[in-house]
């Protein structure tokens, strides 16, 4: 039997001294017999497998090579470079000679280039020296850490290779069924008609550009105006959560929020916190044609929370001082860490966002959409003179953009409910500020009879009321409040009937389901337009003692008809704000006089505690 014994490639002396080596693990115990070796020719080369067949299956577990990425197009000095740095100077010196200065010729030789060193070619002999090991007998092995090096270039090479075919192949796919696509869509183009054209535009030039950025890298994308608008559209409405989630499931359709961002500030679409937008105002107003407007102002509470504004270079989140009730923009800038530090230890975050929208009014087109004037946040510190002055400022400021404000509308916080009296002069009147004496106010021509109960000044610069959405919520919630008492002649204004209706009746009579009458819900204004239908009226003379809750309910159907529904006449405005306005009175009027003794089972305090607080 033969001996065996297990070397490291160091171990080349002993060669002579064993009839069958095993290499050790370092080299993947590649076997070899010299017996076989000593059959050919006596300077004949062996690494521990047959010669032309190197084996890449002992790299499973080596590290991937990383190459250059354009490594394929490697040739000259760059080639030699990559051959010294992976494969050692001995390698660099054999592609010279054999004139492989490339990678394109290295991958295109189907035999092993090792090949070489079975003859003794004389300009190989110093590489030969350096790169083998050499027995008495004159049998050479190449240095088996050095094959290692040159297979793992080679594998990593034949790889990049294998994968840019696979790539260009791709390419080719996508370029083929590209150019089908575009036929397709030019015959489409070439047979619809008008109407087909106007519904289908945007689908058409939305699949063509997700196939013409499927055949570019990403970084090469490109997007059409029409796409770019929706994708503006679509972050504006859905928000950054749904923008994100259609982006990723529809790849190349839309832009990533880095461009949108981009796309958005050059359209003047991204606001800056407390500056009025007056120029874009101006712009609106020429665009879509109107000379006045309304505006309409509210708070939103907002979750607590600082962010930076590269831009503009300044920090939002904390609450904006206001001067005259004017907005001090751009206040939390800086360059100090000191300062910044100061702001997050003794500033408060923003509580509330204050936001300012025109509303265009034009008689062609009532739906027109309004336009956001400014937004910033607030700590909800500021009194009712600095409502009033920001209003006159705003009115100002309009008139130069060309657009007459002739409401302001909000919801009815004591300190904005004063600032429209001051305003409008009802009962409340500033000395030092003839608000309605101005040169720009408008008069209002009334009828002499009604002075008896028309209490406001027929000379105003502007008008203001309570937001009609404000107006039905509260009414909504008042009638749902489990504290609230709400007394109307002998009976009493309750949840329960309603309940009693959703229990009895069918909810094809009425159309109200459990979940209209939650309270949980404030701001539900769907439910105020069910419980202000018809049919709730309709259905609920069959429920007994519902009379003062039909009572109650006629107050909230005549403000949906004459500030909410766009179908009512002008004429027929007029007569439900009043009606909802006049039976409002009749019914304070009525809890001024009653006898307190008629009102001791309801636990309130004072009559006014059985009254709707608007």
């Amino acid at each position: 039997m033969m001996k065996k014994k297990k070397i490291t490639p160091n171990d080349a002396d002993e060669l002579n001294s064993l009839d069958e080596y095993e290499l050790t693990d370092d080299t993947k115990s590649q076997a070899v017999s010299i017996n076989e070796l000593t059959q050919g020719s006596a300077s004949s080369i062996t690494i521990g497998h047959s010669v032309g067949e190197p084996v890449y299956e002992m790299f499973e577990k080596f590290q991937q090579l990383v190459l250059p990425a354009d490594v394929l197009t490697l040739e000259g000095e760059k080639y030699f470079e990559l051959v010294t740095q992976i494969c050692g100077e001995s390698f660099k010196e054999l592609m010279e000679v054999l004139s492989i200065n490339n990678v394109y010729k290295l991958l295109l030789i189907e035999n092993d280039v090792l090949l070489c060193f079975d003859k003794k070619y004389k300009e190989l002999e110093e590489i030969t020296q350096r790169t083998c090991l050499h027995l008495d007998d004159g049998t050479i092995m190449l240095k088996p850490g050095l094959r290692l090096d040159f297979d793992r270039f080679m594998r990593a090479l034949h790889a990049a290779n294998n994968q840019n075919c696979t790539q260009e192949n791709t390419a080719n796919l996508n370029d083929a069924f590209f150019s089908s696509f575009k036929k397709l869509i030019k015959s489409f183009h070439f047979n619809e008609n008008d109407d087909t054209k106007n519904n289908h535009a945007f689908l058409l030039v939305f699949i063509e550009n997700i196939f013409s950025n499927l055949s570019k890298n990403k970084n090469n994308y490109r997007y059409s105006e029409h796409v770019q608008q929706v994708a503006q559209s679509l972050y504006i409405l859905g928000g950054r959560n749904i923008y994100e989630f259609v982006r990723l499931n529809l790849p190349s359709a839309i832009p990533a929020l880095s461009t949108l961002d981009d796309s958005l500030g050059k359209a003047g679409v991204c606001i800056e916190e407390g500056i009025f937008r007056y120029n874009i105002l101006q712009n609106h107003q020429k665009s879509v044609g109107y000379d006045i407007a309304v505006c309409s102002e509210d708070a939103t509470a907002v979750i607590k929370k600082v962010s930076y504004n590269s831009a503009a270079n300044k920090f939002s989140g904390f609450p904006i001082s206001l001067k005259h009730g004017i907005p001090c923009s751009r206040q939390f800038q800086t360059d100090s860490f000191d300062e910044l530090k100061s702001w997050f230890e003794n500033k408060d975050k923003t509580h509330y966002l204050n936001v300012h929208m025109v509303k265009p009014l034009i008689a062609s087109n009532p739906y027109s959409s309004p336009l956001l004037l400014a937004t910033y946040g607030i700590n909800n510190n500021f009194k009712a003179i600095d409502v009033l002055n920001r209003w006159i400022w705003m009115f100002e400021n309009a008139r130069q953009s060309n657009v007459r404000i002739v409401a302001f509308a909000t919801d009815c916080d004591p300190r904005y409910s004063l600032a429209m009296r001051l305003a409008t002069v009802f009962f409340g009147r500033i000395n030092n500020m003839p608000i309605c004496d101005r040169q720009d106010a408008f008069d209002i021509d009334l009828p002499k009879n009604w002075s008896s109960w028309f209490f406001m000044g027929t000379r105003q610069l502007f008008f203001c009321f309570q937001d009609s959405i404000h107006l039905c919520t509260k009414l909504r919630n008042r009638i749902l409040s489990k504290k609230a008492s709400i007394l109307m002649g002998k009976e009493e204004v309750s949840i329960e009937v309603l309940k009693e209706l959703i229990e009895k009746k069918s909810k094809f009579a009425h159309g109200l389901v459990k979940t209209d009458i939650e309270p949980k819900d404030r701001q539900k204004f769907s439910s105020c337009i069910k419980l202000s239908s018809d049919d709730v009226f309709t259905t609920l003379e069959d429920i007994e003692s519902s009379q003062a809750t039909r009572i109650y309910l006629h107050p909230l159907r005549c403000i949906v008809l004459a500030y909410v529904e766009h179908d009512t006449s002008i004429i027929n405005r007029i007569y439900y704000s009043w009606y909802a306005v006049f039976l409002c009175r009749i019914w304070k009027s009525w809890l001024d006089i009653i006898d307190e003794k008629d009102i001791l089972g309801y636990n309130v305090a004072d009559e006014k505690d059985l009254f709707i607080t608007i």
